[in-house]
């Protein structure tokens, strides 16, 4: 919620609790799902074209209820999300145009969905805990809600949107490297940056069904059809291949408990030749410098645990699996850009 509390505010709400700081998380929550109308009404996008708008154009040219504009707008401009040009005119703000429009460079409106779903089982999260174990597995929770599964990929694919620029940098490869396969790749757009900056790369993104329509349309989208394939299977049941190069673990060995992750990497390590190497990312919480990059960390934890039965590994954990693994000098790449998220390189001796 990118509501500016003023300096009164901040010693009332925060530092001093002379006021009730919850109800900020309060209406926080109601911030959010005004966003999440506003991206779903296409309302920043008509915003973004014809000039300052009055509720009653934008209304029009969306098909909506003026009123309700009108209301809902108020409510964005005291978030940040619009600016008013006199009293009844709106317009995207800077931060809009900067992150949620077609044309931002990346758009996070494609994780609202997702964590529009998230909220949603989040109101279980109780039994969650008190259960120790998840109320309903997130993917049986996916496959129940239809359309959620292109949301949940569409959210990772904005993820990478973010880091992935860093990352093909970070995890370095043999100029000569021929293959890559991408366990778990998902949405393929890390796939797509490796080949891009790798000309002689192939890859291979290995999943479940459910991301071949979010992984195919990447491929075509980046003009890699003849470079880069999906191949449908069970992380487990299925073969995988053999004689790559690198593979890539990215948001995997989370969500499997400790003996079943290190099968994955006993199963990734046979998949690659000697000398190849495997890169393990996920949210290791390595480091978190400000409390925003903590919150961040440990509330992805939280919705971690509560639809998986995985467990929050740290990256010494994964270090360790690495090594019962099978896999050579486990070690550590820090990313600058994606609070408490790190790589763990390893290599196939």
């Amino acid at each position: 919620m990118p509501l500016d509390l003023t300096w009164a505010e901040r010693q009332i709400f925060v530092k001093h609790a002379w006021g009730p700081g919850p109800i900020l998380d309060m209406f926080s929550a109601l911030g959010f799902k005004a966003v999440c109308a506003a991206v779903k009404l296409n309302l920043f996008e008509a915003l973004e074209t014809g000039g300052p708008q009055t509720p009653a154009g934008l209304a029009s040219k969306i098909n909506a209820g003026e009123r309700g504009i009108g209301l809902l707008l108020a409510a964005l401009w005291g978030l940040g999300y619009v600016a008013r040009r006199g009293k009844l005119r709106y317009v995207n703000s800077a931060m809009t145009r900067a992150w949620l429009l077609a044309s931002s460079p990346v758009n996070l409106g494609k994780m609202l969905g997702y964590f529009e779903d998230a909220s949603d089982r989040w109101t279980r999260l109780d039994v969650s805990i008190r259960n120790g174990k998840p109320a309903e597995m997130c993917d049986a929770w996916l496959d129940r809600h239809p359309g959620s599964w292109e949301r949940y990929h569409a959210n990772l694919y904005a993820v990478a949107e973010l880091i992935s620029g860093e990352i093909v940098v970070r995890a370095k490869l043999p100029l000569t490297a021929k293959r890559l396969i991408d366990i778990g790749g998902s949405h393929g757009l890390y796939s797509v940056r490796f080949c891009e900056k790798y000309p002689g790369l192939e890859a291979a993104i290995f999943d479940w069904p459910q991301a071949r329509k979010s992984a195919e349309e990447t491929i075509e989208r980046h003009g890699m059809s003849k470079r880069i394939r999906f191949q449908e299977g069970d992380f487990f049941r299925d073969g995988i291949g053999e004689g790559y190069d690198a593979a890539l673990l990215f948001n995997v060995i989370r969500i499997y408990p400790e003996k079943d992750a290190i099968s994955l990497l006993k199963k990734t390590r046979e998949a690659l030749r000697s000398g190849g190497k495997v890169f393990v990312a996920d949210q290791f919480n390595s480091t978190t410098p400000t409390p925003f990059s903590r919150v961040n960390a440990f509330l992805i934890l939280l919705e971690l645990y509560n639809g998986s039965p995985g467990h929050s590994y740290s990256a010494t954990d994964a270090q360790i699996m690495l090594r019962e693994a099978g896999f050579a000098r486990p070690r550590e790449i820090l990313l600058r850009h994606a609070p408490g998220i790190s790589m763990i390189e390893g290599v196939r001796p």
